[in-house]
Order: C-alpha cells, then structure tokens, then sequence
C-alpha cells in the first residue's frame, strides 16, 4: 500500500502535471511568479516518467514563457532536492535539444529555456516563509565548484505562500488548501473517480 506522501506526490502530479489540466498548471505557475499569462496552450508539458530515467521521476516540469519550470512536493524536508533537481533539469535539456543536438558543436549559440526550480514543502518543521537550497552545499570538503543550482523552497504552510496559492482558483475550489498543501496526519487512501467530464481523486480519511 502506498504512503501518504506518496499518494500527496501523486495527487500534486495529477493536478498540474497532465496535458488536461494546463489551465490549472498555469494558475499555479502565475501564483508563484505573480505573472499573468491567459493562454495554457503555450504550455509544454515535460514530466519525467520514472520508466524513462535512472529509476527517478520528477513531479511537474513544464515549458512556459522561455522557462523551464521544475515543481516539487514534499512533505518532508530534503536538503538533496538541489542534487534532484540538476539530475531532472539536466535531462530535460537534453531532450528539449535532442531534435537539433548536432547544432551544439556549430559555432551559433544554442539556446535553452532557463530552469526555474521551485519545491513546496509542506511538513510540520519550522521553516522560513522561502529557502534557496544550493547544490554548493553538497560539495565535499566546501570545495568551490563551478556549476551552481539554487532551488526555491516555499514553505507551504506560511501566511505568505498561503497567499500565493489562493490565487491558484481551481486548486482550491477542487480540492480545499488544507487538502493539497497542509499536512495530512491521519492515514488516507485515494480513489480515482470517473465521471461523464473528468477525473478526479478524492481523499478519503480513516
């Protein structure tokens, strides 16, 4: 039987991440960069499948407006996200240049989407309204090294980030802020429901 945080990544996954869902993705996208883009068909949905890399898969990744944007959940606090996320940003960007990779030892400058790494923590430990996890902070001995990753984590259970995700209208609508983001303590299994126009999980608590 699958955990609860699994089935919180799960439930994260299938609302933002699903090509049906962009409307929702780019609520979310707006509420955390304060923009205001109207049109979710600009969206390109690039989720990593677990099946296709190194056993790992990442929860929502997406093109939009020139940016990579790299979204995780966790309910539990991991100092290795920064490590993670350069795995998934790195494998994104070589499928986005797949296509023309040939071009990469041209003398033209190859251009790529800027990677915009953002996870939402939602555990029960103090944290700052936002952190920026850096990947220099994994380097053995505090050696500078010359590749650098910063990942902003949003703490979910903030009055600030709160704020943001009460624009993200459809979430909360669907699911209730509680459900999504806060902490679920209590076990909980999830159903998929089918209906004439969509689907949808619904929680339900023991």
């Amino acid at each position: 039987m699958a955990t609860t945080k699994e089935y919180k990544d799960r439930l994260f996954s299938f609302i933002f991440g699903r090509e049906e869902n962009k409307e929702w993705t780019l609520s979310l996208y707006n509420a955390v960069n304060e923009s205001h883009y109207t049109d979710p068909s600009k969206i390109k949905i690039t989720t990593i499948k677990e099946v296709l890399y190194m056993g790992m898969h990442n929860d929502v990744s997406f093109i939009l407006a020139n940016e990579l944007s790299l979204y995780e959940q966790q309910s539990t606090f991991n100092p290795n996200m920064p490590v993670r996320q350069f795995l998934y940003a790195a494998k994104l960007i070589e499928q986005y240049l797949e296509p023309t990779k040939r071009k990469l030892y041209w003398k033209s400058l190859q251009k790529i989407p800027a990677p915009k790494l953002v996870v939402f923590y939602n555990g029960t430990e103090e944290h700052p309204d936002e952190t920026i996890l850096k990947l220099s902070d994994a380097y053995l001995g505090g050696v500078k090294g010359d590749i650098e990753v910063a990942v902003r984590m949003l703490n979910s259970m903030s009055a600030k980030t709160k704020n943001y995700l009460m624009r993200v209208s459809h979430y909360r609508s669907m699911l209730g802020l509680s459900i999504g983001f806060e902490p679920i303590r209590n076990k909980c299994h999830v159903k998929r429901l089918s209906t004439k126009h969509w689907q949808k999980f619904q929680i339900v608590f023991n």
